[in-house]
């Protein structure tokens, strides 16, 4: 599951950027996309267009980390990535409170965590 967000900084190339990441997310073998903001429309309009079975743009995070909660299973990863202005992290704070009580989603929750970590420090290393 990727959960992505609007990059900011695009200025002009806004648009075709946002179409290029859905079209990557496809190739990358992406089976739900979840965008976030006004400008990752085109991101899930390229996503759904180069192959992603399910896709949706949103404008409430609460509505997102809610679909999120429910859908949630054994095994799923989740990637969470925007510009820090669109604070994607409100999403997984509500999604963490509602885990607390499922010690199996909990456990999932956490990996993903650390996954995220671990392709943020790779992504700061070549950023570098």
């Amino acid at each position: 599951i990727a959960v992505l967000g609007d990059m900011l900084e695009m200025g002009s190339f806004s648009e075709q950027a946002h179409r290029m990441v859905g079209e990557y997310a496809a190739q990358c073998g992406v089976d739900i996309l979840y965008t976030v903001g006004e400008e990752s429309k085109y991101m899930a309009d390229s996503g759904l267009k180069s192959g992603i079975s399910k896709v949706q743009n949103f404008t409430d995070k609460a509505e997102l980390a809610e679909i999120l909660m429910n859908e949630l299973q054994d095994g799923d990863t989740i990637i969470f990535k925007a510009s820090r202005a669109m604070k994607l992290e409100e999403i997984f704070e509500s999604i963490y409170k509602q885990i607390l009580n499922n010690h199996t989603l909990a456990v999932i929750f956490f990996l993903v965590i650390f996954k995220v970590m671990i392709y943020l420090i790779i992504m700061h290393l070549f950023a570098s």
